[in-house]
């Protein structure tokens, strides 16, 4: 009787980690990309002589989407992080290391945002 050697187990891609380790990336290069092009314009805006309150709007808008590029990011890093390690995937480093960057992030805009609803009574 020849018996049936069990097929080797298939070896995960490494697909939630590559994301992980990208947005990783995303978390600290986005805002910083956002503000230096809304910095930019801001310069330009307030070498017009009657610039009023636009510079100031344009670095308020920025630092707001540079929050919500990072908030973002680090969620999408943090969960893909944390589904590859659940997975057991290939060259876990990466999400290893996503998870590092992302996780402290997310936890910092989850407390922001906890402590913003306790003092609005909500």
């Amino acid at each position: 009787m020849a018996m049936a050697l069990p097929a080797p187990a298939e070896s995960k891609g490494s697909a939630f980690g590559v994301t992980s380790f990208v947005f990783a990336g995303l978390t600290v290069l986005a805002p910083v990309l956002i503000m230096v092009f809304f910095g930019a314009r801001a310069l330009e805006s307030a070498e017009r002589p009657s610039h009023s309150w636009e510079p100031l709007g344009l670095v308020l808008a920025g630092g707001v989407l540079s929050i919500i590029a990072a908030g973002a990011s680090s969620l999408v890093g943090s969960v893909a992080g944390t589904i590859a390690l659940l997975r057991g995937e290939r060259r876990i480093w990466r999400a290893i290391f996503g998870l590092v960057v992302n996780l402290p992030v997310l936890l910092f805009m989850l407390y922001m945002y906890v402590t913003a609803q306790m003092n609005n009574g909500g």
